[in-house]
């Protein structure tokens, strides 16, 4: 995975600097927050969002008039709340919080100035990933990284306002299509990531 990694990065930094050999490239930082669940339907729990964080580095490359190529490199919180019932629809046994921490690889495709649309693929890597709370009473502290998928691949589309010429606000949501429950029984649970990004931009 951390040769898969690098041979990326290395490919996107040779085709950085032959872009900006003959255009002017824009570099930024973006931050902000997530809200954050996954599409996981069960009869024994009620799932609700669970808010994270968000920060990391992109570049905006021009490849024509208001239309950029955009690849970025950022690190995200994710995950969701899950309010468990015995028996399924009764009261409440216990909550945990699930947190997928992620280090995310969007290549987006960027079109305007002042108000942009963003657009394209993005591949994730788990970094970390834990469930905690207490059900029937019992703790619940567990590092679930192993039985999760490495990479998860999602499309992500959004809108962003620039304030001035350095400092832009931004919507994006992201929409995973891995399974991030193991095939269990012959099935697979359609648990995949379902992300609001919320956030504000800096160019340097």
């Amino acid at each position: 995975m951390r040769t898969a990694l690098a041979i990326l990065v290395g490919l996107l930094l040779l085709t950085t600097k032959a872009y900006t050999q003959h255009h002017k490239a824009e570099i930024g930082c973006k931050f902000g927050v997530n809200v954050a669940n996954l599409s996981m339907p069960s009869n024994n729990s009620i799932s609700s969002a669970v808010t994270g964080l968000h920060a990391g580095l992109y570049i905006k490359i021009p490849l024509r008039s208001n239309f950029s190529l955009r690849p970025e490199l950022y690190y995200s919180g994710q995950g969701q709340v899950s309010d468990f019932r015995s028996p399924p629809n009764g009261p409440s046994v216990g909550v945990t919080t699930t947190t997928i921490n992620y280090i995310n690889i969007p290549l987006m495709l960027e079109w305007g100035r002042k108000v942009s649309f963003q657009f394209g693929p993005q591949f994730g890597i788990v970094s970390s990933a834990k469930e905690v709370g207490t059900i029937n009473n019992i703790p619940v502290n567990s590092n679930i990284k192993a039985g999760l998928p490495p990479r998860d691949f999602s499309l992500v589309g959004g809108v962003s306002v620039r304030l001035n010429k350095r400092v832009y606000l931004g919507l994006r949501y992201h929409r995973g299509f891995t399974n991030i429950v193991p095939q269990t029984g012959g099935v697979v649970a359609p648990a995949q990531n379902r992300v609001i990004h919320i956030y504000v931009g800096y160019s340097f």
